[in-house]
Parts: structure tokens; sequence; C-alpha cells
């Protein structure tokens, strides 16, 4: 349920025409420059309504949109969905409605808000899950995703099971979650260690596709949901961690001299992807819980090759930062919230900073049993 306050919104734009063409570049950026921008205000001065307010109201009408419509920025901010402003108090708060409750929710009236009935560890498969790479990965079917989410094949063979794969993962991760995924592949080799992978798409750098290893999926003729659920949130937390909100994203088929200028400039920490932002999930995940000496170790051999149980949530965390990040969001969503002591425990704990991620949490988990 879109909750974004009317009135700010109202007083921004006069029309309220609905939209049916499609969004440029730059509409998605100047959106996400404005939800920044009232992210930031709100911080600053969450005290003053009136004044954050007023300075969103300016700040958007010096962005260009192609449709500058209340409808636009109700449909695409849905992050700021859960905001509103208390009149009485001239502050900004965060709420919620029995509607907004996931089937594993409650809903606290005194505090507003959707809590977890029960919050015990979900089933999966931690010993199973292998290297990620497309080397031993022949495709055998290729599809895209158009704006209805429909799942169009463009190449290779048709198989049942692909539509069958393609649904557990969409009813997983929320629609506007996983907008920026356009293409998915099926691979179906019981030799490869490898259950899926993600990568940028070749045509946009900015999007992404997944490649599914069928033989991963699959035990005697089923679907093996144990398994499927870790890879499949393992595999979301990349593009949640890498996606083009959280890092400056490069084109892979930048030559090596581009590719090695963009790398020394980073100020952050360089991916085979592109740049960290400074504000973003990952940044924040490799300042808390990796050192210099880590860093450089997984920068040149592409792995640290150290893992204790007590700094990993799995051995193949160990492996780099972003396999890391992967692994410890797969067991934030999937672990029980408990007094946690360890280094890895700390990790899990880490997402719970971001109330986005609590919710997004609840939602995969009420998909996921």
């Amino acid at each position: 349920m879109k909750k974004l306050l009317t009135t700010l919104l109202i007083i921004f734009f006069s029309s309220s025409v609905s939209f049916s063409y499609t969004l440029t570049d730059n509409d998605y950026a100047a959106l996400d420059a404005v939800e920044d921008r009232l992210f930031d205000l709100m911080e600053d001065k969450w005290w003053d309504a009136d004044y954050v307010i007023s300075a969103v109201q300016l700040f958007i009408s010096n962005k260009r949109l192609t449709e500058k419509t209340n409808t636009l920025l109700v449909q695409l901010i849905d992050d700021i969905d859960y905001y509103r402003v208390d009149a009485d108090e001239g502050e900004i708060e965060r709420y919620m409605t029995t509607e907004d409750c996931y089937e594993d929710e409650y809903f606290d009236a005194d505090d507003e808000w959707c809590y977890a009935k029960e919050d015990t560890d979900i089933d999966f498969d931690t010993d199973s899950f292998g290297s990620e790479s497309d080397e031993d990965l022949p495709i055998l079917g290729s599809y895209i995703l158009w704006d209805d989410d429909a799942l169009n094949q463009v190449d290779g063979d048709t198989d049942p099971r692909h539509q069958e794969v393609r649904n557990l993962f969409a009813s997983m991760i929320p629609a506007a979650a996983r907008a920026d995924l356009t293409s998915i592949n099926f691979a179906d080799n019981s030799a490869s260690d490898t259950a899926a992978f993600v990568e940028q798409t070749n045509e946009h750098h900015e999007k992404w596709k997944i490649v599914f290893n069928l033989d991963g999926y699959y035990v005697d003729g089923k679907l093996d949901k144990s398994e499927s659920i870790h890879t499949n949130i393992h595999e979301y937390a990349h593009i949640l961690t890498l996606g083009k909100s959280q890092a400056q994203l490069l084109d892979p088929n930048l030559d090596d001299v581009a590719y090695g200028r963009y790398e020394q400039e980073c100020q952050t920490y360089f991916l085979p992807e592109g740049c960290l932002l400074r504000k973003s999930y990952f940044k924040g995940f490799i300042d808390a819980f990796w050192d210099k000496d880590e860093l450089n170790m997984a920068r040149v051999k592409g792995e640290t090759d150290m893992y204790t149980p007590g700094e990993y949530v799995s051995d193949y965390a160990a492996t780099n930062p972003w396999e890391d990040i992967a692994e410890s969001f797969t067991n934030f969503v999937l672990k029980a919230k408990s007094t946690w002591t360890t280094e890895a425990d700390q990790k899990m704990l880490y997402f719970y900073d971001y109330p986005e991620l609590v919710k997004l949490r609840s939602f995969i988990r009420s998909r996921s049993k």
C-alpha cells in the first residue's frame, strides 16, 4: 500500500496524470536524487517537518522529469512509503498499518509497526554452496523480463523447469527490489559446483542477469526448496549490494586502460563491477569487518583463504568481501535474531541497522517456508 504523505506530493504538482510511458535514465536519476535528499533532510531536520517539505519541494522543482506528477513519485519512490508528517508534533515519523504486515507478522497498535510473530531459523542447506562461475555452465535457454514481469524466451530449448525456478525466485523477492534484473538464463550441468550466479548484462551495465543451473535446484526430479531458497537469497544479495544505488557501475566492455583508470580513482573500494558509493551497504560492511591486509589479499589473490567459524558465517563467505556480505545477508534473512557475540554474528546483526532491509527480510521469510 502506497502511503507517502499526500502533503509531500500535492504541494509539488498540480496535475495527477496517470502514465504509461517508459521512464528514461534521467528520470530515474532525478528520482533517486529526490529520495536521497529527502532522507538526508529527515536525518538532519527530523523535528522540522515544514522545513523538510519546503526544501524537498524546492529540490524537486529544479529536477527535470519527463512527467511531473504526484502519481510518478508515489509509484517510484518506494523506500519512503512508510513516512508521514505528524502535524501536531511537527515531526516526520515512520508508521505502518495492519495492511502492511506480512503473513508472519503481527501489528502493534501502540508502535504502529509490524513485527515478526516468531523468529526461528528457516531450514536451509549450508554445505552445498559452491563457486560462482560461467565457465562450466553452457546456456540451454535464455529469457528476458519485460515490463509486465513476464518471462519471454529469446533463445534455446523450452523446459517447464525454467518457469518453476523463475517463479520461486520471483515469489521470494519483491518486484521493486529486482527491477534491475532483466535477463534470466538456464543451464543444466551435474558436474558443476555452481548453482547460480549473477552478472551485469552486456547491453546495459546497470542491469543484471542471473544464470540458474537446474542441477543445483532439483533432486530426483523435484525442486529442492531448501537449497533453492539459500541460493536465491545469496544471488539476490549480490544485486542488492552491487546495484546502481550502491556502486558506480562500470561497463564490463571497457578496455584495460579505462578500467585501470577507474580503479585508481576509486576512493572507497573497487570491485570488478565498479566503485562502491560511500553510503552503500557494502562500504559500511567492509569498514566494519574487513581490515586492510584482508582486503589486499582478496584484491590480489581473489580470495582470503582465512576461514574461521567465529569470523565468517560459512567457509564460502571467507572467499572475499562480496561473498562475505552475500552469505551474511542470507543468514540474516534465514536465521533467527538472538544475542550474538562473535564477529560472524555481528555481520548478521549489521543489516538490522537498516529498517528497509529488516522489512525486506520479513517479506522474504514469509515466502521461504
